[in-house]
């Protein structure tokens, strides 16, 4: 495990180069602080990547992708542009799924038993979202996002060999 330290330091080290430095539409990120790493998993649960906040307030107005190498793979922001604070997301998020989501998986699915939240991804790493397995005599997998949650759907190709 990387010291969270140096995985912020190489995300404030990609926010400053170019051409993000002076980018209009990265000045929001530019001022923001940055926030805690929150470890990415694999749908498998292995190490795959950090996702770090860029906070102003409560609100993440962007992020950055730091591999296991602790290359800087993406940096990206929230919304439409530096002003477009409706679509910034809490910076809680990144922490732990919203209570309020949690509330109503489990009053939905009240006969299953649920496990702890990982934050993951679906299929692909830019789907990174909160996954939560759901088992009785059958098991589903959720998907906790910014802007709600979802059952994973099977395709039928999954069910080929």
């Amino acid at each position: 495990m990387r010291d969270l330290r140096t995985i912020a330091k190489a995300a404030e080290e990609a926010r400053r180069a170019e051409p993000m430095a002076k980018d209009p539409s990265f000045a929001a990120l530019r001022k923001a602080r940055i926030g805690t790493p929150a470890l990415v998993k694999t749908p498998e649960e292995e190490d795959a990547y950090w996702i770090v906040p860029f906070i102003v307030g409560k609100k993440a107005c962007g992020f950055a992708f730091v591999e296991t190498t602790l290359n800087v793979s993406r940096l990206g922001t929230f919304g439409a542009g530096p002003r477009d604070q409706a679509s910034w997301i809490d910076a809680s998020f990144f922490e732990r799924p919203p209570p309020e989501i949690l509330s109503d998986i489990k009053s939905r699915y009240s006969d299953m038993r649920m496990s702890a939240p990982i934050f993951s991804y679906d299929k692909t790493p830019s789907k990174w979202a909160w996954m939560i397995k759901l088992r009785d005599k059958r098991e589903l997998t959720i998907f906790v996002t910014p802007a709600g949650w979802y059952e994973q759907t099977a395709k039928k190709e999954d069910f080929e060999g």
